[in-house]
């Protein structure tokens, strides 16, 4: 026997094996790697969707019909609640599929047989199912490379089949995209067989699978006739493993109904082709009657066919149909969850139909959206799509992009035919409407009566009662018997309620209430009525003067229930001031037209814009209007203006003292200006200023104003009319007061071509120009110097915004900033919203500014005047054009702009292409230190592209964004999507200049986003379209043009930037000849003197002149006289300075000669020399620090 010491040593010998041995039998276990057919086995809703059933809403055969015969007869398919397997039906499908491409690629294809178990019979097996398609047949031949058979290859081994070819020539019409198809069909089924007939070999080919495609039998091959061959076919017949779908039978009636119902889809997409369910023909004669067969009962309903690749029926839903999902398909594919191919046609007919509606009802306008269309419509949509891009391998959401699509339609796609009969056919015109007036009235039903309104804001009793309105001034007569006889005044601003309230004191205030408006008032034409019913101003309006909606005014006793008979409009008299009278007069007009007919109740205060005081005397002249105070000022001598008067302008109320408000309402009747009686072309004309829908139109009108009116008329505002009895129409207000704010709202946000700048920042740089803010300023203490230099009429804090974006160089905002950002002026991190106040931060002129507009400039520049001071100029003229540099945004009256940034360089090569009579290369769109790509989709359109990469099987790192996408914002989505389970998390790596996100999510997601190839870009939010399609700016003759192209805008400066080198150089000439001339004359008197030829000492100037004359000096042309020689010190009259003098004599005699022989072209490509050297070194000083922040966020990656 043995010891127990030596029992003790082998147990300490075998132990560790045996902890090896289940340590590596835990690992096995842990981690394995499976074979495609087994990880199809182990997750098929990777691939197949949901394995067990589901219920979703969907258009199906009714459960009810027992029989083939019944669902054939029937024939109705239903929207009802669907209990099934989306895997089990997606293996059925992908046989379907297959004979539906066969059928597209072969015109020969002349039938399709769908057998299901519908019912116990002896023709069909309870679990088998079997499609068959005549046609072309596989070929029965081996394949030279993987010495299979055909058949076996692209049935048996998973990543095999016909649709791999992805060249640019290549067409692939068919549903067939991954390699995956049929295959899944075989590993998911018990058995598994197919059948085909090879015509051109005169071969039948056969062969099974069983136990989810472990196992194949040997093909069974055999020579078939002639006459058999001539009619080739292809049969797929299998029995689905039941058990892996947790069924004991097919016969699961809603997963057969459904795919009964694709028999339905085959024969109604499928015009030309036979379709048989269970050997009994489906009568459907094309996609129309298809259409048809929707619904319980039959619909009225049109068919739209723009091409061959494109077929789309459309109908009204009916009550029970509501949010019912869309019909669709693509090359045969049912898309239960629609697409971009849904989306692109809903995109295209819904906002055609609403407006072609909303012409027709304008009251119903507010309301009539795309959205409440789509609301209504059942759409079809049968297309062939080239390579078609899925969500995923169950296909059921088409993701290839919408403009790609777009190509394969008619560019008049719907035409206006199209679109009348669709609301002509059908019942949508009578289902939208029915929708539209019950959300209008559902939104104006919980508006209350003015009169409880009045009630709820009213404080007191009896005749003391008044209104608790914030602000309000109210007439005590106001509500009571003499309410006629009152006026509100409406005001701009409480400084302006101020003035009214000076003016009170003359006046009284029984009559007369106040009422301050807070900015401009709402545009009521086309607002949203839950955004009406929640503007806090309209509101109170509605109180204070007792305003009932929908109630008409027209009559003397009507007007009985208003609290004030009449309305004074006092605003500034600058273009916002107009502005604001016609929003409130649009207030009227399109809720209570009838209180303007009578031409009574409104009014408005005018106030002097220019007041001239006789400095001797007191007198003082007003002028209601710039052209009025011109004509007077050009009438006096000029000796007498500005020594005889002093100018004061008074362009807002807050000028005018309490003592000239107490005067202006004692001369009322010359303040006051009356409205006619409104005409129907007024409100034409007032409906042109302010609906939205008119754009075009608005357009047209103003083109058609001269545009020299705005420059000399400027802020003019209406004529005071005190005289006449007719008082101004509303369409002359519109025609002047709101033509020339609309002007101005333009000049202020539509930057010039020339310059790319606009007035704020064109006030900002001339004034930082001619300060030579080379050393550092704070951002408010230079906005006050700019606002005293430019005569700056709005708030500092729209300067402080202004100068903090001239100065912004993170990406996606300057790429040339014209100041530099000394602190925190913005990162990419919130877009730039994140800059420090403007007492924090400093800045100063960029180096490349002087270089971009030289100095020499500066004196040829055509300048503006206000107020008789000089401020900026019209524009600058750069030696590039800006407006492509740094990219321009703005929305103005009619007009808006959007043009991106080109690169810097590019731009000056094409200059000195043009200067060279070359062509030009076309421009792409480059911002500073963005690391991602811009691609071409057109000309004039392009994407940017953030940076994505996969790290491992579960991450993702984005490593840039695109352009107008900000972190913060970006962070947001990342949680959105964490949230909906598609991240499990992120990290964070990025700067205030770099971006580094790392997605983490499960191997599945990753899986599929993997798989959507160009669509991951799209699914992650890192595409943003940049287009060149609309840019309007102002050319040099201050006139607003659409430029077609970048270089178009290149030629247009190109013009402009030559003539003024050619007035440089004629300036510069002149300039340098006139110092010549001078130094010239200077050189003789002093050799004169010096040699002795003129003696000055001891002689009377008359001598001295008389023989400076004689000598051949002659005397200065400006002054006539010789007074600049002899006043030369008596040290500079030395042989040294003669010396000197002929030393600096030759140097403006070379720099003049110089001067005559220099070009404009040749200037400028020194210059463009000198900036390309700045650039470059500002390009090569961001290469080198964006490395090194690079290094370091991937040192941070690296240690994660």
């Amino acid at each position: 026997m043995r010891s127990l010491g030596d029992i003790r040593l082998v147990e300490r010998l075998v132990q560790p094996h045996l902890r090896k041995q289940r340590f590596s039998t835990l690992i096995e276990a842990t981690y394995q790697r499976l074979t495609p057919r087994e990880h199809v086995l182990k997750r098929p809703e990777v691939y197949l969707g949901p394995v067990e059933r589901i219920e979703r809403r969907l258009w199906s055969i009714p459960a009810t019909s027992a029989t083939v015969e019944q669902v054939i007869h029937e024939g109705r398919i239903t929207l009802r609640q669907v209990h099934y397997s989306p895997a089990l039906y997606k293996i059925f499908d992908e046989i379907l599929v297959n004979a539906i491409d066969n059928a597209r690629r072969d015109p020969h294809t002349d039938a399709i047989d769908i057998w299901l178990p519908l019912e116990d019979s002896a023709s069909t097996s309870k679990r088998t199912l079997r499609i068959r398609n005549t046609g072309r047949g596989i070929p029965v031949a081996m394949h030279p490379r993987e010495h299979l058979y055909v058949p076996e290859l692209i049935f048996g081994h998973l990543l095999t089949g016909s649709n791999f070819d992805d060249t640019d020539a290549s067409v692939r019409l068919t549903g067939g995209r991954h390699g995956y198809g049929a295959k899944l069909t075989n590993i998911m089924s018990k058995r598994f067989a197919v059948e085909t007939i090879d015509e051109q070999r005169c071969l039948r080919y056969r062969q099974v699978w069983q136990n989810n495609m472990s196992t194949c039998s040997a093909p069974e091959i055999e020579a078939v006739s002639p006459a058999i061959a001539q009619h080739p076919y292809t049969e797929i017949e299998f029995e689905p493993d039941l058990e892996r779908f947790g069924l004991d039978r097919c016969g699961d009636r809603d997963t057969l109904m459904l795919m009964a119902r694709r028999a339905f889809d085959a024969a109604g997409i499928l015009p030309n082709v036979r379709v048989r369910l269970n050997g009994t023909p489906l009568a459907l004669n094309g996609f129309a009657e298809y259409v048809q067969r929707h619904g319980t009962d039959a619909e009225p309903s049109i068919i739209l066919q723009p091409n061959a690749h494109w077929e789309i029926g459309l109908r009204a839903l009916t009550q029970a149909e509501q949010a019912a999902p869309m019909v669709s398909f693509v090359n045969g594919i049912a898309t239960f969850q629609g697409g971009s191919h849904v989306q692109c046609i809903q995109e295209l007919l819904c906002r055609r139909i609403a407006d072609r509606i909303a012409a027709r009802y304008k009251s119903l306008r507010c309301v009539l959206t795309p959205s409440l269309v789509r609301s209504q419509l059942l759409l079809f949509v049968n297309c062939l799509v080239n390579r078609p891009a899925f969500e995923s391998q169950s296909k059921e959401m088409l993701t290839s992009r919408q403009r790609d699509l777009l190509a394969t339609l008619p560019e008049q796609f719907p035409t206006e035919n199209e679109l009348n009969d669709a609301l002509e056919q059908t019942k949508l015109m009578e289902r939208i409407l029915a929708a539209a007036e019950e959300r209008l009235a559902a939104e104006v039903r919980g508006s209350r009566p003015v009169s409880a309104l009045v009630a709820s804001a009213s404080r007191g009793t009896g005749a003391l009662r008044r209104l608790a309105i914030p602000k309000l001034e109210d007439a005590n007569a106001a509500g009571g018997p003499d309410s006629s006889r009152c006026t509100l005044i409406l005001t701009e601003g409480d400084s302006a309620k101020a003035l009214a309230m000076a003016g009170l004191s003359v006046v009284g205030r029984d009559y007369y209430g106040v009422f301050p408006l807070r900015g401009k008032l709402l545009n009521v034409r086309d607002c949203h009525p839950r955004q009406l019913a929640q503007n806090e101003e309209v509101n109170n309006l509605r109180i204070i003067l007792g305003l009932e909606f929908d109630r008409d005014y027209s009559t003397p006793e009507s007007r009985k229930a208003l609290r004030y008979g009449h309305v004074m409009l006092m605003t500034d008299q600058d273009h916002d001031g107009s502005h604001i009278k016609g929003l409130i007069m649009n207030l009227f007009d399109f809720f209570w037209p009838s209180l303007l007919e009578g031409g009574d109740f409104l009014e408005a205060f005018m106030t002097p814009i220019v007041k001239a005081a006789a400095k001797h005397g007191g007198a003082v002249q007003s002028f209601f209007t710039i052209t009025a105070f011109r004509e007077w000022w050009e009438q006096l001598p000029a000796s007498q203006r500005h020594h005889h008067w002093l100018i004061k302008y008074y362009k807002g109320l807050g000028t005018s003292t309490s003592a000239e408000g107490k005067a202006y309402f004692r001369d009322l009747e010359r303040h006051r200006i009356r409205f006619a009686p409104v005409a129907p072309g007024d409100r034409h004309q007032l409906d042109l200023a302010f609906n939205r829908s008119r754009a075009e139109e608005r357009k047209r009108w103003l083109a058609e104003l001269d545009t020299a009116t705005p420059r000399d008329a400027g802020d003019a505002p209406l004529e005071t009319n005190a005289s006449s009895d007719a008082g101004v129409s509303l369409a002359t207000f519109v025609n002047r007061e709101l033509a020339l704010y609309s002007y101005a709202n333009n000049v202020r946000s539509i930057p010039s071509a020339i310059d790319g700048l606009k007035p704020a920042q064109r006030k900002v740089l001339y004034a930082c120009l001619k300060r030579g803010l080379v050393r550092d300023m704070k951002v408010a203490q230079l906005a006050g110097y700019v606002a005293e230099q430019t005569a700056y009429h709005h708030g500092e804090e729209s300067l402080h915004s202004t100068i903090v974006r001239m100065a912004q160089d993170f990406c996606g905002a300057n790429n040339l900033p014209l100041l530099q950002p000394l602190g925190q002026f913005g990162t990419r991190l919130l877009g730039g919203k994140d800059a420090a106040s403007a007492r924090y931060i400093y800045t100063c002129l960029s180096p490349v500014t002087r270089k971009i507009f030289p100095a020499s400039d500066d004196p040829l520049l055509t300048y503006c005047e206000d107020d008789g001071q000089q401020i900026e100029p019209e524009y600058f003229v750069p030696i590039i054009p800006m407006a492509l540099v740094n990219g321009i945004d703005g929305v103005g009256t009619g007009w808006s702009t959007t043009l991106p940034p080109f690169h810097p360089l590019d731009i000056i090569h094409n200059v000195r292409c043009l200067l060279q009579g070359r062509s030009p290369k076309p421009l792409k769109p480059w911002y500073r230190r963005f690391r991602g790509q811009i691609i071409a989709q057109s000309e004039l359109v392009f994407v940017s592209r953030g940076c994505v990469e996969r790290l491992s099987s579960t991450t993702f790192r984005v490593r840039e964004l695109p352009i107008g996408r900000w972190t913060e914002s970006y962070k947001a989505f990342l949680h959105e999507l964490t949230e909906a389970g598609v991240l499990k998390g992120f990290r964070e790596y990025h700067t205030d200049e770099n971006i580094c996100f790392e997605l983490v999510m499960t191997r599945a997601n990753a899986q599929r986003l993997e798989e959507r190839g160009e669509g991951l870009w799209r699914h992650l939010r890192l595409e943003s379209t940049i287009s060149c399609t609309n840019m309007h700016l102002f050319d040099a003759r201050g006139r607003i043009r659409k430029y077609e192209t970048p270089l178009s805008i290149l030629e247009d400066f190109m013009i402009e930037r030559e003539r003024l080198y050619q007035k440089r150089l004629e300036r510069e000439c002149q300039e340098l000849e006139r110092k010549f001339a001078s130094a010239q004359k200077r050189l003789a008197f002093v050799e004169l003197v010096v040699s002795g030829k003129l003696e000055l000492f001891g002689r009377s100037l008359n001598q001295v002149q008389r023989d400076m004359i004689s000598l051949g000096i002659s005397p200065d042309e400006a002054t006539g006289s010789l007074e600049a020689l002899l006043a030369t010190p008596v040290r500079l009259l030395t042989r040294e300075e003669a010396q000197r003098t002929r030393d600096e004599t030759r140097h403006w005699r070379a720099r003049w000669e110089a001067s005559r022989a220099a070009t404009p072209r040749s200037v400028w490509q020194a210059e463009l020399a000198e900036l390309e050297r700045t650039v470059r070194s500002m390009l090569a000083n961001d290469k080198a620090s964006s490395g090194a922040d690079r290094s370091h966020v991937s040192e941070h990656s690296a240690e994660s």
